[in-house]
């Protein structure tokens, strides 16, 4: 019973959202008979008259009638007779104009009911007779009704059967005929295939071996211009040299000829200094990254207590960080690890030296050091303006010039992190840079350590 209240309110909830006025009438009585069913025969009179009184003249079979004979039945068990004979003889009549048998028959059956308890003997058989009569006649039409329905069931069960023969004959034919087609279809389709097949690797091998004998000519004049290259610049470095010591020492002259009071002239001469250190850094570097290009590493372990030799990198730098008021802070473990020193000093000090080149004057440095997940981290951090985004891309590459510029007039070549990926790369580590542009640089460092 509370599924089927669920259900009729689902169905009233329709009936008034789509303003159909069947579905609104069909469950006030459903209402009505629920309420019955639950023995409530207050609420279910409350419905059943709303369902009379809304259907008036509309849905006599469906809806009115049945409502009528449902609240006969209420006045009956409510022991109202009066009312209850009233309402079945106006279903009664209703029946009878709609020329409903079953209606007809329910509704004297509840009169013979109804005056067998008002004790009206004579009234109970006329309408118990009455009720029986339209139950025969009730009974008669099932009979021939069911005699027809099953004759033309028959029938149509014979017909279906010759029209399933016919259909399964018509597929069958259609099957062979598809197959067929669809045989022969797939054999000119293999075929074509094969043949484009055989056409397009035919033609991929010949511009294979084109495109082949193209990369070695390639290879060849690249292999020539690089060699021819690397000659030029060993040529160039090497020749570079001479003349920067000369010059150098000529500066030195000056330096010494020129008076103390000629200030301006000993300004040009420490200017002059500058340029020609800057040119063997360039040639330094230069030199650097071809032996490292070229010749390998010499690799050699030991073991580094991390505190000691990182402390002992800053100490290298406390002059130039100085001149800039820049402090270290540093958070380095003391764990011991086999390391190759040589190799991570020059790391580390490209790291280091440009943290400070970039930093703003009385900035700190901040270095961490200690063991990680892939061997031995570290992590060099500066208070610099970092790097751009369209930066981060070229930050590794040879001779690249980025937006961030030193803070110190320093010169920057665009060598150093080339060199750093290089060697990092040689020691099967890692290199990482975490920036944003305005808030600083954070290199991070993974060296794996050399068992023991």
């Amino acid at each position: 019973l509370d599924s089927a209240e669920y259900f009729i309110r689902i169905s009233d909830g329709v009936g008034k959202e789509f303003s159909n006025e069947y579905l609104s009438y069909r469950s006030l009585s459903d209402f009505g008979k629920l309420h019955f069913k639950k023995e409530q025969y207050d609420s279910a009179r409350f419905y059943l008259k709303k369902c009379i009184q809304l259907s008036d003249g509309k849905y006599h079979s469906d809806i009115l009638v049945p409502a009528m004979i449902l609240l006969v039945k209420c006045h009956i068990a409510e022991g109202n007779w009066s009312a209850a004979e009233q309402q079945a003889l106006t279903a009664f009549s209703l029946g009878r104009q709609v020329k409903s048998t079953s209606i007809s028959m329910e509704s004297t059956a509840l009169l013979a009911e109804i005056y067998k308890a008002r004790k009206l003997p004579l009234k109970a058989i006329e309408y118990l007779q009455l009720s029986l009569a339209f139950k025969d006649s009730v009974l008669t039409a099932l009979r021939q009704g069911s005699i027809e329905a099953r004759t033309f069931d028959l029938t149509l069960k014979k017909e279906k059967r010759e029209k399933e023969m016919a259909v399964l004959n018509l597929e069958a034919q259609h099957k062979v005929v598809f197959w067929q087609r669809f045989m022969l279809a797939l054999g000119t389709i293999v075929l074509i295939s094969l043949l484009i097949m055989i056409i397009l690797i035919r033609k991929a091998a010949l511009e294979r071996r084109k495109v082949n004998a193209l990369l070695m000519q390639k290879n060849l004049e690249l292999n020539n211009l690089n060699r021819e290259v690397s000659a030029l610049i060993d040529a160039i470095v090497h020749d570079l040299k001479s003349p920067l010591n000369s010059l150098q020492g000529i500066m030195y002259l000056l330096e010494m000829e020129v008076d103390e009071k000629f200030t301006k002239a000993r300004e040009f001469i420490a200017k002059g200094h500058e340029v020609i250190r800057n040119g063997h850094g360039i040639i330094a570097e230069l030199l650097e990254l071809r032996d490292l290009e070229e010749n390998p590493l010499v690799v050699k372990y030991e073991q580094v207590r991390l505190d000691s030799y990182v402390q002992s990198l800053v100490n290298g730098f406390s002059s130039y960080a100085s001149q800039k008021k820049i402090s270290f802070e540093m958070n380095v473990t003391n764990e011991v690890a086999i390391l190759e020193p040589l190799l991570l000093k020059r790391i580390l000090d490209n790291l280091i030296s440009n943290a400070i080149k970039y930093s703003p004057a009385e900035r700190t440095v901040f270095i961490t050091a200690g063991r990680g997940a892939e061997g031995v981290r570290v992590e060099v951090r500066d208070e610099g303006p970092g790097f751009h985004e369209k930066d981060i891309p070229k930050v590794f590459g040879k001779f690249q010039k980025l937006s961030a510029r030193p803070t110190g007039g320093e010169s920057s070549h665009g060598l150093g992190l080339a060199i750093v990926q290089l060697i990092v790369n040689y020691l099967g580590g890692t290199i990482e840079l975490q920036t944003k542009w305005g808030e600083g640089a954070t290199f991070i460092l993974n060296v794996p350590e050399q068992k023991s």
